[in-house]
């Protein structure tokens, strides 16, 4: 078994992703390609106040619908970061209708009608095998946590708020080599975030986090490359490390009938 990254571990790679953004940022300077101070220092102090809680649970809803037909339905989620995970969609009667965990190397999938757990590889874009959308589950822990991960970038610049962002005060655009988009943050006048959408390869729109006034209760919405949607709201999340052994795995085996 491979080692786990620690909490600890995601912050120190945190801290180096941002000197590494920053040291982009100066062979970009070094190239003549115009850079933006006030930019970077933003993006760099979202990068280190974005740090997910050592651990967290949280209950809200959840929607899903696509080519492949629809659900929705209470929710409860809980997360260890960077990358243990467990999510429960529950039926009408309070009962589990769809399981998902991840441990940090496997994930696995309790969905209605199947006589087995899946079991799957949590690496890479695990998302993409159920729902189509190119997210890692480091990445959906720290977003369903409010607190989203902020890429390695070489530029970062400020935009006026299209309509993409109704009522921000100014959009902070982050863009990977070449000028490919990754990130897009807009900002009230004091600075706080309201919305966050994250960009693929062919700058189509991957994810995107709301956040309300206090920044507690989050929204997401994941956009799966074959049409689907899933939509998360947050109604309650508080952060806690109580968690019993065993809740970031499915045993893979026959489900009771």
């Amino acid at each position: 078994m491979k080692p786990r990254k620690t909490l600890g571990a995601r912050r120190l790679w945190r801290v180096l992703a941002v000197v590494l953004s920053c040291l982009a940022l100066s062979a970009c300077a070094g190239l003549g390609i115009r850079r933006d101070a006030d930019a970077e220092q933003a993006a760099q102090r979202l990068a280190l106040a974005w740090t997910p809680p050592a651990g967290y649970k949280a209950l809200g809803s959840m929607k899903y619908r696509g080519p492949g037909g629809s659900f929705s339905g209470r929710a409860a989620w809980m997360a260890a970061p960077p990358d243990r995970l467990r999510v429960e969609i529950l039926s009408p009667f309070g009962q589990p209708a769809f399981r998902m965990a991840a441990d940090g190397e496997r994930l696995y999938l309790d969905i209605p009608g199947e006589d087995r757990i899946r079991d799957l590889s949590a690496q890479g874009p695990a998302l993409e095998k159920i729902l189509g959308a190119d997210v890692s589950v480091e990445e959906l822990i720290s977003i369903l946590s409010g607190r989203p991960l902020v890429p390695e970038f070489s530029t970062a610049r400020w935009e006026k708020p299209g309509p993409a962002f109704p009522g921000a005060s100014r959009v902070l655009a982050l863009a990977g080599w070449f000028g490919r988009d990754l990130l897009r943050v807009g900002l009230t006048r004091d600075d706080r975030p309201m919305r966050a959408v994250y960009y693929g390869p062919a700058g189509e729109a991957r994810a995107e986090v709301g956040f309300t006034p206090s920044g507690a209760e989050p929204s997401l919405v994941l956009y799966g490359k074959g049409g689907g949607i899933l939509l998360v709201e947050a109604q309650r999340l508080w952060e806690d490390t109580d968690f019993s052994e065993g809740a970031f795995t499915l045993a893979p085996v026959e489900k009771t009938p």
